[in-house]
């Protein structure tokens, strides 16, 4: 059985990572969060629409509706957003999801030199 990678948003790194992923020989099942934006749509992949893949529409904040994204995931690919007030939150809640559903693998994409304090979304990545 194919193992399933769970991606976080649909980002350029992410959907990038997507289509790597599709394009090997033997793709896994890709299942990718997006939030409620009809824009959104159109840059996922057309073979991310039907199964064995699958699309999950929510607000990265609804606890339950994310932590049911992670049930189920061998693997998630997280790329935060590079600025968003509550991106430290939304990388933390994402952590133990993937904890809570025994995910065996979380990669975590993160912004270049974060060590450029100045700059708050760069300073928490630093902790």
């Amino acid at each position: 059985m194919s193992p399933t990678v769970l991606i976080t948003s649909t980002g350029r790194a992410c959907l990038h990572f997507a289509s790597k992923l599709l394009s090997s020989p033997d793709p896994p099942i890709i299942r990718i969060l997006v939030r409620s934006n009809a824009n959104t749509y159109s840059n996922i992949p057309e073979q991310l629409h039907s199964a064995p893949h699958s699309i999950v529409v929510t607000d990265y904040f609804e606890r339950d509706k994310v932590n049911a994204a992670f049930i189920g995931a061998d693997v998630v690919f997280h790329n935060g957003p590079s600025i968003h007030s509550q991106g430290e939150a939304m990388g933390i809640g994402f952590i133990d999801a993937a904890r809570g559903a025994k995910v065996s693998h979380f990669i975590f994409c993160s912004i270049f030199q974060p060590f450029r304090a100045k700059l708050s979304t760069h300073g928490t990545k630093l902790r």
